[in-house]
């Protein structure tokens, strides 16, 4: 019956009227409040994690790249000055600061002090840190010249190397042990007196005085530009004909004041006349004052300055909690180092910085730094650089290279903020930049769902290993949640048991990984075998045939199959059965063709007819209505028990009857208490952890229960739920082809369910599911008892039909109008009109979160799995090739080139050895290096089979056998070539000249045609469209060949010898070889192509070829620290200049003629061929192939590589 016709005018009318929608639209929004607040939180973690992300990223690089000290001390006062909101001229004492974190330090646990050297010092450790500490104690209270402290008697003091620190400045040892006691802190207590709170109070304070006796200047007043429009007259201190240190860029004119010789003054100039505030707004860290200090030449400079006074106060909490001081650490550092009880939890910062002249005086005035020389050198000059600072500018004051003080001197910011050019032009950025702030939010929405998801499922699987949810319930969950994805309106089922029955051939086929991962979702953390016995348990409920007890009378209880010959209960499975499913014969999935799509998709299919026997189940039958709504009803037929003992229970939202069928099959019926109150029950429902309490909760009790008579067809598609079991594309194709024996293309699963609630007629044969049990599951009680329950499925409710206590089908029985949906998700649409314009700000931070993740997992499965050392050696010829203009036919040895650098390697220093593991390891360490060294040799100087030597030995024993062979082929190694290697008597080097060391080697991989089995020919080679050229060529028909492709080459691989093999790489686009190389930023993608190639007939046709190259390496050994004086220690000689490193490769592809006659014939005839090392087993190819196959004809530029023993 169609549902438009059983829904009443009067409903239709209701869902239609204004007055509905206005309390539809007035119930969402208030609805949408909760998820506007949920959203702004979304919002704070996202910036959270983005920070997280962006420190990691930072972290990361400046271990790659270590920032100097002085820049992390001057982003710090940059990092101070954009987070504080004074207008005012601004100062901070980064110095000051970090060694005011000390104490904080000293008193934190070891993550916290780990966290704090990383962010501090950009990745350092704890020790670091330390040593760094000291190094500013010494910046602020130096005492006395170092030179007093060195000739302190007992040069093996070893506490000497604290007692003084860079330059002139050194620490007396009392001044250093007070520090590290605690006793000196640069922290101390502040009350206020206005909210009676106390605060840590770190302060510095200094005054910066000329002295016309060391610095020589002149005085006049002058006026400082604020502002185009604002100005004040000030006091100038000027230098003119001076020499000065000096540098400038794009934005900045930098001059260094010398005050003393490690006290600088430096002050940064900018070039555009109020042009401060737009670079301070644009600037992230002071990369470029750190380079204008380090560029700096002596150069004639009229600088003047003017006079200043600058105080300056800020909180420190933002940068305290990102060092993880939290309440306990602060605690701590009161109780500890303070010795106050005061409850204290910010710390604040104050500086004082004076800029002046002094009079005239010899003696020491700032700081403890004792220095009487004069650092200026006044002569006149008549070209020279005038640097005027009357206008807002930065400078630093710097000790001993360390930031004492970084300063801003402007007060036209607030202005500038608040004139109208600077809001009409902040309005119109703004607006340009948020016209690209609106797109895909469908993306977004499905992102943000799959994150959710995620989360939950790893909360629960969290929840679930502490609390194990019941089986039951959690099929009742995969049914519920089915029925929440599926948008059907009419009547639906499913069967949890058919469906995860139905995922076993993928769980057959799938790695070890996705196992683990369909293991925790269907099971909540069970681990794979768990899963194999859960899947024989749904089998046994699917399929059992016979009584368990015609099993278990098996002869001889020691059977070690008879445990998978019965399952729970009265249900067992036969052996054949069971062999069926484990072999894959037995699948519960089939192929299914869709005659419109031409598409192919796997089908999961369960029905069942759960009929009621009059001779067990004792009904009686009767007409009645079944109401979809109040205003809508239609006919049914129902089956009634009265005055039965049925289970019985109920909570606050359902009643539930539990009517027996068969021992252990149960059909469990959920009726709303609220009559139409399904809909709102399960839009709320979460999980089905109420309905298995329900069934645990059930008594005997007298009920009148009533149930209609149905029948129900759900078709559902599983794609979600299989892609959160990790069911790919590829273990599709896997099941597809390994278990299906089909090689359609095949993504998806659909799964369908028949139910069928009737009556049949008496009779006592068995008829369900291969269930035997012929007892009455009721007892009639016809007396009349007046105190029962009353029970009527007269309105939409839920069942379900156990068997075995598994979930057999999930049915749920309501009707909903479609025209109400249509017009629910229009008001719905237009309530989160105004949310969606909030989140769509959030879609692309959000996806270039997703990025970053990706790249991380990514690079921590890179470090969880080395890269292979031939991918290492492609990559490192490829490096090579991109230096070199290549026109010519090439050839390069990366073996051979690795060889040569280990008599370098063995003359090293540590850690120029380690550097150098780093680098052709990725990672490892010097003795992986020399490992690697070994092993290389035996690619090249490998003579015998490893058999030989032990023969040849006899000493299983012998520490030295380890090194007679490598891998595991057949290339050994003899005692003597492996010891003149380690004594660099055999070096892979030649000192031909004065002017040049030569790294050489010839490798003629010869083709045998009594192994190789290849006929001639002769075809034409085009090096480009235009250059053909005539060349022997070698060609194989229809043998098989290792063969793998891309999107840039087609690459087949040819043995020549066990554990030896020729790859050819041809590229797709004709004469593209050159663009192919270039984009090629690794060896990752060529060694993905040998790693996964595959066995197919191939028709190869490949050239015959001889090519000769000479390559300069001088560069790349310079690259990797290779200086004169390794060059002269090798050579045994000293060089005018560094040598040129050449190395020559020579390379032949062709074969040797096998002349029968001579080798049948003669009886002398002995085969001397060398092959290199390589001992032939056996023919590589197998018989001839009558079938299709490939064409592989190089017969244009190509890349080849020549493996042995799984070397380049």
């Amino acid at each position: 019956m169609n549902l438009e016709e059983v829904l009443s005018s009067s409903v239709k009318k209701y869902f239609e009227s204004e007055s509905f929608k206005i309390m539809l639209t007035g119930t969402i929004n208030e609805c949408m409040e909760a998820v506007d607040k949920r959203m702004s939180i979304l919002e704070l973690s996202l910036k959270k994690l983005e920070d997280q992300l962006k420190l990691q990223e930072e972290l990361k690089l400046a271990a790659e790249s270590p920032t100097p000290i002085i820049e992390l001390e001057m982003n710090l006062g940059l990092k101070s000055l954009k987070q504080s909101d004074t207008s005012d001229p601004f100062v901070v004492s980064p110095v000051s600061i970090i060694s005011g974190i000390h104490p904080f330090f000293k008193c934190a646990t070891p993550e916290t002090r780990l966290r704090m050297a990383k962010l501090i010092l950009e990745g350092g450790t704890p020790d670091d840190l330390t040593e760094y500490f000291i190094d500013l104690l010494s910046v602020l209270r130096a005492t006395v010249d170092f030179s007093e402290i060195v000739n302190l008697e007992g040069p093996s003091d070893p506490t000497i190397q604290y007692l003084y620190r860079g330059g002139n400045h050194g620490l007396t040892k009392n001044v250093f042990d007070e520090f590290l006691s605690m006793k000196l802190k640069f922290l101390e207590i502040e009350s206020s007196s206005e909210s009676r709170e106390f605060s840590l109070l770190n302060t510095l304070s200094c005054s910066a005085l000329f002295n016309h006796w060391f610095h020589t200047f002149t005085k006049f007043e002058g006026k400082f530009h604020n502002s185009p429009d604002s100005e004040r007259d000030v006091e100038y201190m000027s230098w003119k004909g001076y020499r000065q240190f000096y540098s400038e860029n794009d934005e900045f004119q930098m001059v260094q004041l010398n005050m003393r010789h490690w006290v600088k003054l430096t002050i940064f100039v900018p070039k555009t006349r109020f042009g401060l505030a737009n670079i301070l707004k644009n600037l992230k860290d002071c990369e470029q004052f750190s380079w204008l200090i380090k560029k700096k030449k002596l150069v004639y400079v009229d600088i003047s300055v003017p006079k200043m006074k600058i105080n300056t106060e800020i909180q420190l909490e933002g940068l305290m909690t990102s060092l993880g001081a939290d309440k306990n650490l602060y605690k701590e550092v009161t109780k500890t180092v303070m010795k106050s009880d005061e409850d204290i939890t910010s710390l604040i910062h104050k500086s004082e910085f004076e800029l002046n002249e002094k009079e005239d005086d010899e003696t020491e005035y700032d700081y403890g730094v004792l220095e009487c020389y004069r650092p200026f050198n006044p002569i006149f000059f008549e070209q020279k650089i005038e640097v005027k600072a009357d206008h807002p500018f930065i400078f630093l004051y710097l000790k001993d290279n360390h930031v004492l003080f970084f300063d801003v001197l402007t007060s036209s910011v607030k202005k500038y903020f608040e004139s109208e050019p600077f809001k009409f032009m902040l309005t119109g950025t703004v607006k340009e930049c948020m016209e690209f702030v609106t797109k895909r939010m469908n993306r977004l929405e499905l992102s943000l769902k799959n994150l959710e998801d995620q989360l939950k499922l790893q909360e629960e699987l969290k929840l679930a290993a502490e609390n194990p949810t019941p089986i039951i319930e959690l099929e009742m969950n995969l049914g519920l949640m089915l029925l929440k994805q599926s948008d059907t309106s009419n009547p639906f089922v499913v069967s949890p048991v058919s469906i995860i029955i139905g995922t076993h051939p993928f769980f057959k086929c799938a790695t070890p990984e996705t196992r683990l991962r369909m293991a925790k979702p269907i099971l909540e953390g069970g681990t794979p075998d768990d899963l194999t016995e859960y899947f024989i348990d749904l089998l046994s409920v699917l399929r059992a045939t016979v009584h368990f007890s015609e099993i278990v009378n098996l002869e001889g209880p020691s059977d070690p199959t008879i445990q998978y010959l019965y399952r729970g209960g009265y249900h067992g499975l036969t052996k054949n059965v069971f062999d069926d499913f484990l072999s894959m014969k037995l699948k519960f999935v089939e192929i299914e063709s869709s005659s419109e799509s031409c598409e192919s998709t796997l089908l999961n299919t369960f029905s069942c007819s759960a009929l009621f026997n009059h001779w067990f189940h004792r009904f009686s039958a009767f007409e009645g209505q079944f109401y979809d709504s109040p205003d809508s009803q239609r006919d049914f037929e129902y089956m009634l028990w009265p005055n039965h003992r049925h289970f019985f229970s109920e909570n606050d939202e359902f009643q539930m009857v539990q009517i027996n069928m068969r021992q252990c099959v149960t059909l469990n019926v959920f009726v709303p208490k609220a009559r139409f109150g399904l809909t709102s029950i399960l839009k709320n429902l979460k999980d089905c952890e109420q309905f298995s309490k329900m069934i645990k909760k059930t008594k005997l009790v007298y009920v009148d229960i009533s149930v209609p008579k149905l029948k129900i067809n759900t078709e559902v598609k599983l794609e979600g739920f299989m892609t959160t079991l990790g069911a790919d594309k590829n273990l599709y194709k896997e099941v597809t082809k390994t278990v299906m024996e089909s090689d359609e293309v095949i993504t998806s699963l659909i799964h369908r369910s028949e139910f069928e609630l009737d009556e049949k007629e008496d009779d006592e044969t068995e008829y369900d599911y291969g269930v035997l049990e012929c007892y009455e599951p009721f007892n009639p009680n016809y007396k009349f008892f007046e105190q029962k329950i009353e029970v009527k499925a007269d309105h939409p409710f839920l069942y379900m039909y156990l068997k075995d206590n598994h979930v057999l089908f999930f049915v749920s029985k309501y009707y909903e109008s479609d025209m109400f949906k249509i017009m629910l998700k229009s008001t719905i649409k237009e309530c989160m009109k105004p949310l969606n314009e909030k989140v769509k700000a959030l879609e692309s931070r959000l996806r270039d979160l997703e990025d970053k993740l990706k790249v991380q997992k990514e690079l921590e499965q890179a470090q969880q799995m080395p890269t292979a050392k031939s991918e290492l050696e492609i990559s490192l010829a490829l490096h090579l090739m991109k230096g070199m203009e290549i026109s010519e036919s090439f050839v390069i040895s990366p073996v051979s080139i690795i060889l040569a650098i280990h008599p370098f390697f063995k003359s090293a220093s540590p850690q120029l050895r380690l550097k150098w593991a780093k680098l052709f390891l990725e990672g490892g360490a010097p003795d992986d290096m020399t490992e690697y060294f070994v092993d290389l040799l035996s690619v090249l100087r490998a003579s015998v089979l490893r058999y030989e030597i032990r023969r040849r030995d006899g000493k299983a024993n012998d520490p030295t056998i380890q090194h007679l062979y490598r891998n595991q082929g057949y290339h050994a190694l003899e005692e003597s070539v492996f010891k003149d290697f380690l004594s660099t008597k055999l070096k892979f080097i030649e000192f031909e000249s004065d002017e040049m060391i030569v790294n050489s080697i010839n490798y003629n991989p010869i083709f045998d045609e009594m192994i190789h089995t290849f006929f001639h020919s002769k075809r034409t080679f085009y090096s480009t469209d235009s250059s053909p050229q005539t060349m022997g060529f070698m060609e194989w028909g229809a043998y098989q060949h290792h063969f793998s492709e891309d999107d840039t080459f087609r690459m087949v691989g040819i043995q020549m010898r066990k554990h030896i093999s020729l790859h050819i790489f041809l590229p797709k686009i004709r004469f593209g070889l050159s663009n192919a190389l270039k984009i090629q930023k690794n060896g990752e993608k060529l060694h993905k192509l040998i790693s996964t190639a595959e066995k197919k007939y191939v028709n190869i046709a490949l050239p015959r070829f001889n090519i000769n190259t000479e390559t300069d390496l001088a560069s790349f050994m310079k690259s990797i620290g290779i200086e004169k004086e390794l060059y002269d220690t090798i050579s045994e000689k000293v060089y005018r200049n560094i040598p040129s490193f050449v190395h020559k490769s020579q390379f032949e592809l062709t074969y040797q003629k096998y002349n029968m006659e001579e080798m049948l014939y003669n009886d002398d005839y002995v085969d001397d061929r060398d092959y290199t090392g390589a001992v032939y087993d056996g023919a590589p190819y197998c018989v001839y192939f009558h079938g299709p196959k490939l064409e592989f004809l190089a017969d244009h530029p190509f890349l080849f590589m020549l493996v042995k023993d799984s070397h380049v």
